[in-house]
């Protein structure tokens, strides 16, 4: 009954029709790269004081799909979302308070789960892996789609997952998700400093703090306040340590940017858990939708 609302509207070229989704979409709408799919988060509050996710609240931010074949899909999340570079993978968030669930397997109900919408199958895939809802965006897909890097926080998770024999909730521990095969690879470290793919898929640099890394002496300089650079080798599946250290991101972005022969990062390590025992409960379970 306003006439305030910044209403989303479809133009299609070859057909001359214009198609109203009857969807707000001020904040935030993007095209997949094949221009067939539309994401975009939907205000509750623009609306019309709709409660899109059923938390009995009606100020949140909903994200939805479209295209022209299934029209508009609600996927009942208060989320940003980053799509897969190819547009065939949305990632983002939900809260097991809303759907009352456990999706990560840990006995509680109070944690953001990471959560991947297979657009070609319109299915969701639970990753199994808590996510932390900081504001700060902590996963990044690879540039050739395959690999998902995400930042799993310890307590919200409930497992120590670096090794230091403490549950901490300053430890962000790196996860690697394959696409291809769905499995997780847990680096066993620290990555909340910032990560970085390089262009060809082929490593991810990050910065390990060693406070947060069981205090480790990670770059031999006899002390445990340092962030150490590392980069993670798809080939192989190694962890490589730098002899120095960073405190902004440009360092990750030199060090993920460098052609591997250029890098001074030589010391190859084992991180402190492979060990798959630590997911079993992060099983990958998917959904379909419609």
């Amino acid at each position: 009954t306003d006439k305030g609302d910044y209403i989303v509207h479809v133009w299609d070229a070859g057909s001359q029709t214009l198609t109203n989704l009857q969807a707000d979409g001020l904040q935030m709408y993007e095209w997949s790269p094949d221009g067939e799919r539309l994401a975009l988060i939907v205000d509750e509050f623009r609306q019309g004081g709709a409660d899109l996710d059923g938390d009995g609240a009606s100020n949140d931010r909903i994200l939805h799909v479209w295209d022209p074949v299934n029209g508009l899909l609600n996927l009942g999340a208060d989320a940003d979302f980053a799509r897969r570079p190819d547009g065939d993978y949305l990632t983002y968030w939900r809260s097991e308070y809303v759907e009352s669930a456990d999706l990560n397997g840990d006995t509680d109900q109070s944690d953001f789960v990471l959560t991947v919408w297979d657009t070609d199958a319109r299915s969701v895939i639970n990753l199994g892996t808590a996510y932390n809802n900081s504001g700060t965006r902590n996963y990044a897909w690879s540039p050739d789609g395959r690999y998902l890097a995400t930042l799993v926080n310890e307590v919200d998770q409930n497992f120590d997952l670096n090794g230091d024999a403490s549950i901490d909730n300053s430890d962000n521990i790196l996860d690697i998700w394959d696409s291809t095969t769905e499995l997780h690879n847990n680096l066993g470290m620290d990555g909340s400093y910032g990560l970085l793919w390089s262009p060809d898929s082929a490593r991810l640099a990050f910065l390990v703090n060693e406070p947060t890394q069981g205090d480790g002496d990670l770059n031999g300089d006899a002390d445990t306040l340092d962030h150490v650079l590392h980069f993670w080798t798809a080939s192989g599946d190694t962890v490589t340590s730098c002899s120095r250290s960073g405190r902004t991101s440009s360092s990750v972005i030199s060090v993920a940017r460098a052609p591997a022969s250029a890098s001074s990062c030589r010391r190859h390590i084992a991180p402190p858990v492979r060990s798959t025992a630590s997911f079993q409960s992060w099983s990958v379970q998917r959904a379909s939708e419609g």
